[in-house]
């Protein structure tokens, strides 16, 4: 964890020193592996220049037999708390301050201070601090609650779209994945996705362009664009509003569940909300709170992955597959169509770091030489 100008250095220094003193003649590599990071970190945290990972302090306790608070210096408190009031204020504004982020945190905690006091004086004025804006999912929600869809599957987006008088068809006249028109006043709009996507991916272009629609998130009347461009916020929260409009979070939980099981799961879903197995594995990683991540591979090599609120760790994106990965073996033989049980893995065959227990894999096949892979913590 990042030290903040708010750690007091003497403080840090002591958790350092009582570590370094209950290792005793043990190896910092010992202490390494117990806790699950590297020695280099060890290193730092017992000169008091690195705090203790919040998410290895119970293993660091277990290790070394200290108290857990023992092993957290005071002033963490009062930084929550700052991370805290942040986060309502984000809330509450409807913005992500990422300015706000990258201050220290002396001028943090003036800059809330301000904000509460002017909230204060402007409380009785009902134009001020107005309810945030929803979020993407919350949108999605609501327009299938209207629509009465909200407890049905697959989604039915031309009933969406009969509704809210929006024309969809087929073109090849686009070189992107789906194109928008609208009136401002959003009493019409027309939606166009090009003709040679899958059914899953023409799906979920269609929700995505309804996304922006919905969301009235784009600068002018008329836009087209890509469904993996995640490199803004409104291509982003188009894809959150689309994958929360054809796979609804409380359909998921009540007939499948939110835990990680394997590619079973992620077939099931893809069925029963008519969409790409990418698309499925994608949205039960964003909900589930088991340590996970779905990583697609092709030609032996980890293309991409997207990880779950339960990882801390990165995935090694453009790195050669660990040839004792079911993904690498199963592009080496081929595609036999059957799936075949999980298999245990290595955390850093997939992931920069390490986590401690048991991980399994299981792979299959998408097309040609791309695999798609869910890795979990069981």
């Amino acid at each position: 964890m990042r030290i903040s100008p708010l750690h007091d250095p003497n403080e840090l220094k002591a958790i350092g020193k009582k570590i370094r003193e209950k290792r005793g003649s043990l190896s910092q590599q010992w202490l390494a592996e117990k806790v699950g990071t590297s020695v280099p970190v060890i290193s730092f945290i017992e000169r008091g220049l690195r705090l203790v990972p919040k998410k290895t302090v119970p293993l660091f306790s277990k290790a070394l037999k200290i108290p857990e608070n023992e092993l957290v210096p005071s002033s963490s408190q009062q930084i929550e708390s700052v991370k805290s009031s942040i986060k309502e204020i984000e809330a509450e504004m409807g913005i992500a301050f990422r300015e706000l982020r990258t201050l220290p945190e002396e001028a943090r905690v003036k800059l809330i201070e301000q904000y509460k006091k002017l909230k204060e004086e402007y409380a009785d004025d009902k134009k001020s601090f107005s309810a945030a804006p929803k979020k993407p999912e919350e949108v999605a929600a609501n327009i299938l609650k209207k629509c009465g869809m909200n407890k049905t599957a697959p989604i039915d987006l031309n009933k969406i779209a009969e509704i809210y008088s929006m024309k969809i068809e087929k073109s090849n006249l686009i070189d992107s994945d789906g194109w928008i028109v609208y009136q401002m006043d959003k009493k019409w709009a027309a939606i166009k996705y090009r003709e040679n996507l899958s059914w899953g991916r023409s799906r979920f272009t269609i929700a995505h362009e309804m996304g922006h629609f919905f969301l009235d998130n784009l600068d002018e009347s008329e836009a087209s664009c890509s469904i993996d461009d995640n490199n803004t916020d409104r291509e982003r929260a188009a894809n959150e509003f689309a994958a929360g409009l054809l796979m609804p979070e409380k359909t998921i939980i009540e007939n499948i569940g939110s835990n990680v099981h394997g590619i079973e799961d992620i077939l099931k879903m893809s069925q029963m909300f008519e969409v790409s197995q990418t698309a499925a594995a994608i949205r039960l990683i964003r909900l589930t709170n088991v340590p996970s991540a779905v990583v697609v591979s092709e030609n032996g090599k980890i293309k991409w992955g997207f990880c779950s609120n339960g990882m801390y760790l990165k995935v090694k994106r453009a790195k050669k597959l660990s040839q004792k990965t079911q993904a690498s073996k199963m592009g080496k033989r081929g595609s036999d169509g059957e799936l075949r049980d999980p298999i245990e893995t290595k955390c850093d065959y997939w992931f920069y770091g390490k986590m401690p227990g048991k991980w399994l894999e299981h792979s299959t096949r998408l097309y040609k030489n791309s695999v798609l892979s869910l890795i979990w913590k069981s």
